[in-house]
């Protein structure tokens, strides 16, 4: 798998680079008279990727935003944006998960428009490319947000999260090497956050056959890969098949957005900062099984693989580690996402959420 998996049309490809070497990679699109904006997190700055990209990246200035944190919050990225509104950048990097990309994603956005703030961004249609550029290097394998065309940002003052939309990487740099050191616990919630997006793509009523057949490669990549990869991090063929499992999940949801299991997640995580991944995966067992294999077109081995990967993780257990039974369901019937619940092909019901989430956390520890 050195090169992108054959269901990757060459549209699409034509941006995409795989490569162990990312930084040549990175060379090779940006330009020697851009001012470059690199987007990142601490743990980089840390593991010295930082200062190695501040010493080799051939541009003509470099300036660095290395704070991002989990779920990018609205008033975090307008104040990075009062910074640079006027510095002339024209080229973001994103060097991280999925919260680097959606942080990266906005402000190429904003930057581009100059809007006042990510408030008046949402609240702004947007057509066409931004003429910032964007390149993204993912150092996890979930979200998908290198290839999605949008970016999620987070008011949790207010109990809220937005989706800023056409938002498009102009670049994605796929480099195996950089999630071998992932942790297994972030391993495997990124991974779930892929499956998640897979299964959400099918049982959608935005489904094509473009984005099921996205989202059953990527269901077999991921029930492969995944078992290797907590087994032995540094297994590069399970790393390389879990990233472009994320890339095909990420195209499938851009095709049909996301459904019940993300709305379900949104409420969860912003009130008991539950990993993504984890949240909108939990509920994944008892939802495949009320919709069923058929009419996901999913046989029945395929089924079974995802339910046996999922059961043996006992999932139940780590969210019992965040929140109870009782407050999960408070949270998800105060703020269970409309948007996304309406994509499920079928009716959504206070019931069926409150059966959903009983079943998955059925076994328990307590």
């Amino acid at each position: 798998m050195d090169k992108l998996h054959p269901s990757i049309p060459d549209d699409v490809a034509r941006g995409i680079d795989v490569s162990d070497d990312y930084l040549t990679s990175l060379n090779k699109v940006v330009k020697p008279h851009e001012h470059v904006l690199l987007v990142t997190s601490k743990g980089f700055v840390s593991r010295g990727l930082v200062a190695t990209i501040r010493t080799q990246l051939q541009c003509a200035t470099l300036s660095i935003v290395d704070d991002v944190t989990a779920n990018p919050e609205m008033a975090f990225i307008d104040a990075i944006y009062a910074k640079f509104v006027d510095r002339g950048i024209k080229h973001i990097v994103a060097l991280g998960g999925g919260s680097v990309m959606d942080t990266a994603k906005v402000l190429s956005s904003l930057l581009d428009k100059k809007y006042l703030s990510v408030t008046e961004l949402l609240a702004t249609p947007t057509e066409g490319r931004q003429n910032v550029r964007l390149t993204t290097i993912p150092t996890t394998s979930g979200t998908g947000a290198e290839i999605t065309p949008f970016a999620t940002v987070w008011d949790s003052y207010n109990s809220k999260k937005y989706s800023v939309t056409n938002v498009h990487a102009d670049f994605i740099i796929l480099c195996p090497s950089l999630t071998r050191d992932l942790p297994k616990s972030e391993t495997m919630n990124t991974a779930l956050d892929a499956l998640s997006h897979a299964l959400e793509s099918l049982w959608n009523v935005n489904r094509s056959e473009q984005s099921a057949m996205y989202a059953k490669e990527a269901i077999t990549l991921i029930c492969d890969a995944l078992p290797k990869a907590l087994n032995d991090g540094h297994d590069l063929s399970a790393r390389k098949a879990l990233q472009q499992a994320a890339l095909l999940s990420g195209l499938a949801i851009s095709i049909t957005k996301t459904a019940l299991a993300h709305a379900i997640s949104y409420p969860i995580t912003l009130a008991f900062n539950v990993p993504h991944g984890l949240a909108c995966s939990f509920t994944l067992v008892p939802l495949l099984k009320y919709v069923g294999a058929r009419p996901l077109e999913l046989s029945e081995e395929q089924a079974d693989k995802v339910i046996h990967l999922l059961d043996s993780l006992k999932l139940h257990d780590v969210m019992n580690e965040y929140a109870l039974l009782p407050d999960l369901l408070t949270a998800v019937d105060r703020e269970l996402d409309p948007s996304r619940a309406g994509n499920f092909i079928s009716p959504v019901t206070p019931e069926l959420v409150k059966t959903v989430i009983e079943e998955s956390m059925q076994n328990a520890d307590t």
